[in-house]
Order: structure tokens, then sequence, then C-alpha cells
């Protein structure tokens, strides 16, 4: 190819532009990443990954690796017959797995396996900063102390801590459904 950027053009709009230095832009001309798609519309923009084969061992993939002193990558596939859709993020180091909402860490996730939630070091396999809800009902508050949920002795299920909606006492209701007064 010449030392010409290459253009393929269609009813006078460019498509793709291929640059000296081997960038590729599909709906720009100025194109900032080696490869750089771009649509202007109202309108959701996909880039697809098709494999038309149906055999079994047929899959879509997408690979993003930054070599940084360690090969950090991004992974997502289709699966194939067999095999579970995937999504794989990978710091190629020690360093956490971090997400993010509004420019913000949310959840960590350690090397080792450890999870904070609200926290940027968790000291066990599930650390949470902050109330904790279960079925829509809170059951440790922020400062962890245990919620149990205020509950007559004759709706509250076995093996449970539940507040006495009539005593305001504290109880607990064994597995074969009598109560007992913890205070």
């Amino acid at each position: 190819m010449a030392n010409y950027p290459s253009v393929t053009e269609t009813a006078n709009t460019s498509d793709i532009t291929l640059t000296n230095g081997g960038n590729a832009g599909i709906g720009v001309t100025s194109i900032s990443y080696p490869l750089h798609v771009q649509k202007v519309a109202n309108s959701v923009t996909r880039v697809g990954v098709v494999n038309a084969d149906s055999g079994s061992s047929a899959g879509t993939g997408v690979q993003l690796i930054s070599y940084q002193g360690a090969a950090a990558m991004t992974k997502y596939g289709s699966g194939s017959a067999g095999k579970p859709k995937w999504l794989e993020i990978d710091s190629g180091t020690s360093a956490p797995l971090v997400l993010c909402t509004a420019a913000t860490a949310r959840v960590f996730v350690e090397s080792g396996g450890d999870v904070g939630v609200g926290t940027n070091s968790p000291g066990a396999k599930l650390e949470v900063n902050g109330d904790l809800k279960v079925g829509g009902q809170q059951v440790v508050d922020s400062n962890g102390y245990i919620k149990p949920k205020v509950s007559s002795a004759a709706s509250a299920p076995y093996c449970s801590i539940y507040v006495d909606s009539t005593s305001g006492k504290l109880c607990f209701k064994d597995n074969s459904g009598g109560s007992h007064d913890l205070y």
C-alpha cells in the first residue's frame, strides 16, 4: 500500500479510513485509536463478533490485553455447546479487581479472593461496609448490630431469632416450633 490513507466512500461519506500508521477508523476520519468505531446517532452503537457456525465447539470471544508489566486482560465469550457464557477480568498481577460507578470504587476483589463492598481492604471472604439486607429485610446495620425481624411467634420461621411484636422481647424459635425468650 502506498503512503496514503485509504478511504472507502459510499454516497460521498467515508465509511472506512486507514492511516499511514496502520490505524483504522469506521465511521470516523479523525482516528484516535488503533481501531476507532464511531456512530453519530441517537441510538446504541455496537461492535459485533459473530460465529455463524453451530458446531459443538463454536463460540465467540473478545479479548482486551494490556502488557504493562503483566498481561492484564478482559475476556468475554459466548461459550459453546455445554459451556456457559463467561466474562473474565484479570488484573494480571496481585492488584485487585475494582468495579466503579460514577467514577467511585464500589466493589474490590483482592487477589486472594476476598471481596469488599464499600471497602478497599476486605479482611474476610466478604466484608460489607454499610447496612446488609437479605430479601429486603435489614439484617445487619453499618455498626455490625444484628437486626432481627419483628414478628409474632406464630409467623416466625423455625430456628430464628426475632423480636416478639407483642412483648418486645428478643426470642428464639427452635426447630420444633417452641419459642424461648432470650432476654
